[in-house]
């Protein structure tokens, strides 16, 4: 188990005569890109399983070297440090370490990894829905007979798309459809493989 050291600082207030302090690692000492090489050095032909050791042997290299307060760089990669929180204080004094916890584990790339992505990134629209449409009940109802004239059933996936709506919101609406003693849809199979055909509810208006 590895000791942190933090220190605090203060930030400025809105309100006149509040100034309060928040807490941050001090005196990070960071881990070259070396030093990991040796301490994660195996076996000089990598398997598959030799790559899942050495990255499971990362993951708790960094837990270790991160929870005694230390940055670990990763040449190409990066920076990892950790980040934590406690309730901002009016005055250092009340500071407690107890109080502290982690809040985050922290990621700064090097400037040619992010050279790199850009390089080879393009941009292009979305297709997928981040805002639901507003149906009214009629529109879905009529939506769904339009589309199971044709198919014998309707998925979560296909539901969304027809009806342009969020994943939380289609799955919503879903469980919304199969409610009642006559409900418009009805669910059929596993939870994993579900898919939703016509209710006897679906053809009133």
């Amino acid at each position: 188990m590895g000791t942190i050291n933090y220190s605090w600082y203060d930030t400025p207030s809105l309100k006149e005569g509040q100034k309060p302090y928040h807490v941050r690692v001090s005196n990070v000492i960071t881990m070259e890109f070396e030093e990991v090489c040796k301490e994660l050095e195996k076996t000089s032909i990598p398997t598959e399983a030799d790559i899942r050791a050495v990255v499971e042997g990362l993951s708790h290299l960094l837990a270790r070297r991160l929870s005694s307060g230390m940055s670990v760089h990763l040449e190409g990669l990066g920076y990892f440090s950790v980040g934590i929180t406690a309730p901002t204080f009016n005055d250092p004094s009340e500071i407690n370490a107890r109080q502290i916890k982690v809040r985050t584990v922290d990621f700064r790339p090097e400037k040619k990894l992010i050279e790199e992505i850009a390089q080879e990134t393009s941009f292009q629209k979305s297709t997928a829905c981040e805002r639901s449409v507003t149906l009214t009940d009629k529109s879905v109802r009529r939506l769904l007979r339009d589309f199971l004239e044709i198919h014998d059933c309707i998925s979560a996936m296909e539901f969304r798309f027809l009806m342009n709506q969020t994943r939380a919101t289609a799955y919503r609406r879903l469980r919304e459809l199969c409610k009642g003693p006559r409900p418009v849809l009805i669910k059929m199979g596993g939870a994993r493989s579900s898919v939703y055909k016509a209710g006897p509810q679906l053809s009133v208006e």
